[in-house]
Parts: structure tokens; C-alpha cells; sequence
């Protein structure tokens, strides 16, 4: 066979930029097989992070949801679950087999009408979710807190508390939301509160009692003034006000003697020990007047405190009769003794 002919100058120089193009395409496509390579490990590594974002998630103690608001053509919203949590179905009141749960276990996404959960505050509700996915607003400034009455399927009333930020998920701006059902509480704190009105109710009229009370009052506690007084006590005493009462030391209003028996049953008392309710003690009025009182103690609480209350019936006029008439008494036998002496005198005599 004859040798082939000796290549042009023009075809040496069309091979070797072939050969140039081959080297090239070898060097992209293992440059694309990098790129892909690199793909995948960061895709792997994306899916580990969302796995371990889910984790993470399914693990809280309430019910947590990726979720954004979409619009259908007419304009109407809904909801798009793109996570939940395996609380968010009893969070909510509802079962995996609601037709919302069903079609996330099929598809891992879920797009429903989100009025049956929140009724009239549905679109408040929304407008919070758009606000928080404002792409104008940094991440860390997009977060919403707040306290919502929700909707059972039966219609019935629970209440959670929400708490949704802002996060890049899957190259979107998403919401991340925590709801947990705190209707026990909220009923608990409506039960307090309406307990302390009942209580402030009861005390205001305990308080509207003791002021128009015949009878003065005083409750005090161990080692402290007086509390308070009614109207009737500052009458007994002639004080004008409580204010004026309190700044009065208790030797100036209560004999001595009288003040340190007085402190010593009160002390009892407090203890629980048995000390009589009933007593007649020496009082002084703002004039320096001194006159009888009889007080009729017992404990009480009052503003969340155990103090003593003592009702006072003024018994001056009472005393001081008993007292003339004892002292009458006294002298009709002193009066009989010098009498039957002078008789046994003149008999004698």
C-alpha cells in the first residue's frame, strides 16, 4: 500500500485545535463533575440541616410549623405548611387524619383555609404573618409574640401562645412558628382575677360594715399601729382621722397597765394559744380623758395577713355607775358598822 500522503500544514493545525477543544471539554466536564460533586455534599449537607432542624423541632414542647400565606387567583389566602411538627395536630385540637394532616403525610406540604383555626381573627392574625415575612426587614427584627383564642373543630374556644420569627429556609423567606396551648392557664388567671374582684368586693364591703359600725373597731397586729379604725373609734377617742391615730403612741391612747396586758393577749393569740375574747381595759381620749371600754378580740385576715380585730363598746358610764354604787354600798356598811357600834356602846354603857 502506498504511504499516506504527508498532512498540510492547514490540517496540523486543524488537529491540534481539535485536540486543544478535547483537552478544554475534559477540563469542564471534570470541572462539572466537581460541581456536581460539590452539589451534592451541599445538598446532603442542606437535608442534614433541615433533618436536624426537624429534629430539633419535633422535640419542642408545643407544636412548631414552617408556613408562609399564599393567594389563589380570586385573591382569597390560605396557609402553606411547608414542616409540622408531630405535636401540631394536638396543639391544635385536631387529629393526623384532618384532611390538612393527610395530605402533609402524602406530600410533606399542605395548602388549606386557615379560618377554621382563628374565625374573625383570621385575616389580624395574617396580617402579623405578613408583616414578619417583609422582605424589608432583617431577620432579626421579624418577630411576632402574642396571645390568641383559637377554634376547636367543634367550634369551642382554646387559647395559645404564639411565637413566630422570620428564617431562610429552602432559599425563601419562611415563618417559623411555636404555639402552645395555655387555655388552663389563661382559665386559671381568669379564675384569679375574678377571685380577687370577689375578694376586693367582699373586703370593700367588709370595710363599708366596720365603718358604720355603733361599735369603734380597731385591727392591728403584734409588734405594729393600728391597721386601720372606723369612724366610731376616732369618735371614742376624739381623733379626726386614721392618719392622725397612727402617729399617736399607744401609751397616750391606753393606760399603761392596761396597754401591756393588752400586747401580751394579743401575742397569744397570734400563736393560737386560748387567751379570753373579752376584756375591760382603760382607754385615753386625744383630750387626756381616761374612760372604760370593754373589747371583744379575735384574729382575722386582712390584705393577705393574720392580725387582730377588736371591737370596742364603750362602758364608761356603765363602770363608773357600778363604781358609785359599790362605793355607796361600801359606805352604807361602813355607815351600819359605826351604827351597831354606837348601840353596842349604850347598851353597855
Amino acid at each position: 500500500m502506498p504511504d499516506n500522503p504527508p498532512e498540510s500544514a492547514s490540517d496540523q493545525a486543524l488537529h491540534l485545535k481539535i485536540e486543544q477543544l478535547e483537552a478544554q471539554l475534559r477540563e469542564k466536564d471534570a470541572e462539572c463533575q466537581k460541581l456536581a460533586e460539590a452539589n451534592r455534599e451541599l445538598q446532603q449537607e442542606v437535608e442534614s440541616h433541615e433533618k436536624f432542624l426537624h429534629t430539633l423541632l419535633d422535640n419542642f414542647p408545643g407544636g412548631c410549623a414552617i408556613y408562609r400565606p399564599v393567594s389563589d387567583q380570586s385573591g382569597d389566602s390560605y396557609m402553606r405548611w411547608e414542616f409540622l411538627s408531630k405535636e401540631i395536630p394536638q396543639t391544635f385540637h385536631r387529629s393526623w387524619d384532618d384532611p390538612e394532616y393527610v395530605e402533609y403525610q402524602k406530600h410533606h406540604v399542605t395548602t388549606f383555609d386557615w379560618r377554621p383555626y382563628f374565625g374573625e381573627l383570621t385575616d389580624a392574625v395574617m396580617d402579623r404573618l405578613r408583616d414578619r415575612l417583609d422582605a424589608s426587614k432583617p431577620l432579626d427584627q421579624a418577630r411576632n409574640v402574642f396571645r390568641a383564642p383559637m377554634l376547636k373543630k367543634d367550634g369551642s374556644q382554646f387559647w395559645v401562645d404564639v411565637i413566630g420569627y422570620a428564617i431562610e429556609y429552602k432559599g425563601r423567606r419562611w415563618s417559623l412558628g411555636y404555639a402552645q396551648d395555655v387555655t388552663e392557664q389563661v382559665e386559671t388567671q381568669a379564675a384569679l382575677e375574678e377571685a380577687n374582684r370577689q375578694l376586693q368586693t367582699s373586703e370593700a364591703r367588709f370595710r363599708q360594715l366596720i365603718d358604720e359600725a355603733i361599735q369603734g373597731v380597731i385591727i392591728s397586729e403584734e409588734n405594729s399601729g393600728p391597721l386601720y379604725v372606723n369612724q366610731r373609734m376616732l369618735e371614742l377617742q376624739g381623733y379626726g382621722s386614721l392618719e392622725e391615730y397612727q402617729t399617736v403612741p399607744p401609751e397616750r391612747r391606753i393606760v399603761e397597765e392596761d396597754l401591756r396586758a393588752a400586747n401580751e393577749r394579743m401575742a397569744k393569740r397570734l400563736r393560737g394559744e386560748t387567751v379570753s375574747e373579752r376584756n375591760r381595759v382603760r382607754m385615753i381620749k386625744k383630750s387626756g380623758q381616761v374612760f372604760w371600754v370593754e373589747v371583744h378580740s379575735h384574729v382575722i385576715e386582712w390584705e393577705g395577713k393574720f392580725v387582730n380585730q377588736h371591737n370596742v363598746i364603750d362602758v364608761d358610764a356603765e363602770v363608773r355607775s357600778r363604781q358609785e354604787l359599790e362605793a355607796a354600798h361600801q359606805g352604807l356598811q361602813t355607815s351600819e358598822a359605826r351604827f351597831r357600834q354606837l348601840i353596842d356602846e349604850a347598851v353597855q354603857g
